[in-house]
């Protein structure tokens, strides 16, 4: 690892004419939405998160609230809005009136419209995110290791199939935080101070309007000035990055303007917010979710996979040079990855999401010994070997495993029918595609080593779309919502009423179980704290009651009063569904 090349310098880039630049990053997000936007349709609303950001976008443009937004009625403030302010920007007006639609085919459809609508927006923010990983990769070791850089981040499991198409706001953050790194990457190591430090202060501002000022900067501005102590450590005088203040300051002010009117507007209008803000800021009583384990973001960075044995060898060689006090940009790159891994360690709550601003330095460290595997004479080192060895042998595992696993039907690989993922007709021809592109490109990897790059985008691509169709007939990938939102279009008529209740004392749950529903009936869902005592109205009202594991199942209301018992769902995480319906008083009917 000694031996290893220094990145390059900016004289290194003169060769890459800005059409050529211009290229590259539109390469990137047409190859990033290519592979993505064919699977949009084909997962119901299943994840809490994003099931928030896309009801709050429905009620958005339903009642036209959009300075601040609501969820089931009630002021949504407790994050700030930009996510589903692109959100409901998307969403067509034709797609909201067919959601109200009586026919349900017509419905059934406006929610696969839906499920687009709201998902392409953020799968142009991911390839925007592969952008700003290729602009700080190329500042630190120039355009070639920029493009590798992109196509590890693109590659892996983490952002092809757990994150990249789920519109959340982390995501967002993610786009704006690894804007805000590469800008200031280009302001400190390539001498581009205005440019640099304004995008940075824009980038930081709107990642401000995505989950707050702290994450970001710790994230991004945390990290740069432990780069720079150690490199003012590491290096002489001559070779210091010299800062200057006014760039700073008109990026500091900029950060300011872009993502603090808003929080100053809502707190004005509801000065209670901010105790909420604060519980969201350390996450001390923000919600009553488990405590996360001290390793869970050490076992989520598995999902780099196939790019973790390479991941291991670069945060290794990272620490030889910083130990060694050798002069490489790339470190930046290794401080942006661990510095904010560490510090949310130290928090209770844990979450895989979390880490999705991550992926792109993470995809930096991984690229880092790819990059010098590239370049090497035929002469192999000892770390060349285990890591190309694992490597290959990871492609060929997802290319045969997975289409494989999910035809026989084997644990957690079957439908909410009991059948395998899979027909024989649906995995036989990818499990061909993949094995002949891993065969092909191992072939062809000894005269050209990029060929494990090519083989490893081509192969997670497929792999990618062949595990989406599986997932979207598994029960953990299956709203149970939308069944429950017909049943009670048949029963109830459009004009139900219909409330949301849940058992026990919850604390911070805001989306249960209302939301997912909100978003099937295209209506608010408001909690019902007491159901007996609603009584026959003149339309007919609807309580979808829910029980966590381990509580008893929802009660009945009084069944004297007219309650009946429409649907009875049991889920696989131990939650127990009841839908109790009123019908109208009499003279309705």
């Amino acid at each position: 690892m000694t031996s290893w090349s220094p990145p390059l310098s900016a004289d290194n880039e003169r060769d890459a004419s800005s059409l050529r630049q211009w290229g590259i990053r539109f390469a990137i997000v047409a190859s990033c939405f290519a592979v993505l936007a064919p699977t949009l349709r084909w997962l119901d609303f299943f994840h809490a998160e994003e099931n928030v950001v896309v009801a709050t976008a429905l009620e958005m443009r339903r009642t036209g609230s959009w300075l601040v937004p609501t969820l089931q009625g009630k002021p949504r403030t407790i994050k700030p809005p930009l996510t589903v302010w692109v959100t409901a920007a998307a969403i067509r007006q034709r797609t909201l009136r067919d959601l109200d639609s009586p026919e349900a085919n017509v419905r059934h459809a406006a929610l696969r419209d839906l499920a687009f609508e709201t998902r392409w927006p953020t799968v142009i923010a991911a390839g925007l995110m592969l952008v700003a990983v290729y602009e700080l990769a190329r500042a630190t070791g120039g355009t070639r290791f920029g493009v590798l850089s992109a196509c590890v981040g693109g590659s892996c499991w983490f952002f092809l199939v757990r994150q990249g198409s789920k519109n959340t706001v982390d995501l967002q953050l993610a786009l704006w935080v690894s804007w805000a790194n590469a800008c200031l990457a280009w302001a400190v190591l390539r001498g581009r101070a205005w440019s640099g430090f304004i995008g940075a202060g824009i980038a930081l501002g709107l990642a401000t309007m995505s989950k707050g000022p702290a994450v970001p900067l710790l994230q991004s501005v945390v990290p740069l000035g432990l780069f720079l102590l150690w490199r003012k450590a590491a290096t002489d005088r001559a070779a210091r990055p010299r800062i200057r203040l006014a760039p700073v300051l008109a990026a500091a002010g900029l950060m300011l303007a872009v993502g603090l009117w808003w929080y100053v507007l809502v707190l004005a209008r509801s000065p209670e917010i901010a105790r909420v803000w604060w519980a969201e800021l350390t996450r001390y009583g923000a919600n009553d979710l488990e405590t996360g384990r001290w390793h869970h973001y050490l076992r989520a960075l598995r999902f780099l996979f196939p790019w973790l044995g390479w991941l291991v060898i670069g945060l290794a060689a990272g620490a030889v040079v910083l130990v060694q006090k050798r002069h490489d940009d790339r470190l930046l790159a290794l401080l942006l990855a661990v510095v904010p891994l560490v510090v949310m360690n130290l928090f209770d709550e844990r979450k895989e999401r979390y880490l999705i601003p991550l992926i792109g330095p993470l995809a930096i460290v991984a690229a880092w010994p790819v990059m010098e595997h590239l370049r090497n004479a035929p002469q192999w080192e000892a770390w060349e070997s285990v890591g190309s060895v694992v490597h290959w042998l990871g492609l060929a595992v997802v290319a045969i495993a997975l289409p494989v696993a999910g035809m026989v039907g084997l644990e957690k690989m079957r439908g909410v029918d009991g059948r395998p993922w899979y027909a024989p007709a649906v995995a036989l021809p990818s499990l061909v595609a993949m094995s002949v592109i891993v065969a092909a490109c191992l072939a062809a990897y000894r005269r050209n080593r990029a060929a494990m790059v090519t083989a490893t985008v081509l192969v997670m691509a497929v792999a990618q779309a062949q595990y989406v169709r599986g997932f979207s007939r598994d029960p953990a990938g299956v709203s149970d919502m939308g069944a429950v939102a017909d049943a009670i279009w048949s029963a109830a008529a459009p004009g139900a009423r219909v409330y949301s209740h849940y058992s026990g004392d919850r604390p911070g749950i805001v989306f249960m179980p209302g939301v997912d529903l909100s978003i099937y009936m295209n209506r608010p869902v408001p909690l019902a704290p007491d159901p007996a005592a609603l009584g026959r109205a003149e339309r007919a009202q609807v309580i979808v009651a829910v029980a966590r594991k381990n509580e008893p199942a929802p009660a009945m209301p009084p069944a004297e009063a007219g309650w009946q018992l429409l649907r009875s769902l049991d889920r696989p995480n131990g939650e127990k569904w009841r839908v109790f319906l009123l019908p109208p008083s009499d003279a309705n009917r």
